[in-house]
């Protein structure tokens, strides 16, 4: 994205911070990034990740200004950060670490999601027929198993999991 580009994503995001915040987050993104809403301004990845904050109704928007950064995803009123790590885009791990901590500084939570979960989801956890394989002692345990592979193992799952923190 261009240097005019993200100076106005910025402007934007500062002129409707006060009505996200009067909102408590339930405020359409699309109002905010206008034109760049309708555009691939997203990666593959970003893209599913953002589907699953739909999907789920979690307050997070997207390339939301902090100080001289933009994180992938954003809660402002729960101050956490969702950064979704590409092999492309993430290869400096010393740079990455140093934004995290000066996000950090400034009173923000960061989560880092490898760009390999976003494209999980539950059916690839829960689709097979292994109750059949199981007697009746073995299913509830294999499932609390399978459950805790989609929660940490994919990014639907794990976006679940700030849905019933943060409400």
């Amino acid at each position: 994205m261009e240097y005019k580009d993200r100076e106005q994503i910025r402007k934007n995001y500062k002129d409707h911070l006060p009505d996200i915040i009067k909102a408590k987050g339930r405020y359409d993104a699309s109002y905010i990034l206008g034109d760049f809403y309708r555009t691939n301004f997203l990666s593959p990845i970003e893209k599913n990740v953002w589907d699953s904050i739909r999907y789920l109704g979690l307050r997070f928007f997207p390339q939301f200004p902090i100080l001289n950064y933009f994180a992938d995803f954003a809660d402002p009123i729960n101050k956490i950060v969702i950064e979704v790590d590409g092999k492309e885009w993430h290869k400096d791990q010393e740079k990455d670490l140093k934004r995290q901590k000066e996000i950090e500084a400034d009173g923000w939570r960061v989560y880092r999601l490898p760009g390999s979960m976003t494209f999980k989801e539950s059916e690839d956890f829960f689709q097979d027929d292994w109750q059949a394989q199981c007697n009746s002692d073995e299913i509830e345990e294999r499932y609390r198993d399978r459950l805790d592979q989609y929660r940490w193992g994919s990014a639907e799952g794990f976006l679940t999991q700030f849905k019933k923190l943060y409400r």
